[in-house]
Parts: C-alpha cells; structure tokens; sequence
C-alpha cells in the first residue's frame, strides 16, 4: 500500500491491475483490505484497474483526533480518484 496526501491528511490506498479505474469504498469500521477476499480479484481477472484504501479514521490513514464528517470522506474519494486519473463515465 502507498500513502497518499490528500486535503490535509493521508490515505492509505492500494491499486492492482489494469483498465479503468474502479474505487471500492469501505464503510466507516472497516479497512479497505476487506475488498482483496473476492472483490479485487475478480474485478483485476475482468480488466478493471482497481483501487481501495483505508478510510480516515482507519489506520494507517490519518485518524483525524477532532473527528470528521461523510462530507469529508465523500472529499477524500473524489480527490482519490482526481489523483489516481480517473474520469466520469
């Protein structure tokens, strides 16, 4: 996994494969490796690029100490995917 700064805090993502982009977006407990079981292989053999990551708050992404909102989760997808050079469909 890399580290990504992005609107003041640090996400930790990973990509695998090739193709267009798709983001998998864990919900707000769990880290984003929970994806690797079924949904990463399947999209990698189908020819998607596939990127998932560490919500803040999930270690090793920063845990944001004064809290956060969905509007910010929401902030740090979307700047995710303008850094990783994905595009509207």
């Amino acid at each position: 996994m890399a580290i990504v700064p992005l609107n003041g805090i640090e996400l930790n993502v990973q990509t695998e494969g090739s193709g267009d982009l798709v983001v998998l977006v864990m919900g707000t407990g769990s880290p984003g490796r929970v994806w690797r079981t079924y949904q990463v292989p399947a999209l990698v053999k189908a020819g998607y690029r596939v990127a998932f990551f560490d919500n803040r708050g999930i270690r090793p992404s920063s845990e944001c100490a004064d809290g956060f909102t969905i509007d910010d989760m929401v902030a740090d997808t979307a700047a995710l995917i303008e850094h990783l050079g994905g595009r509207r469909t």
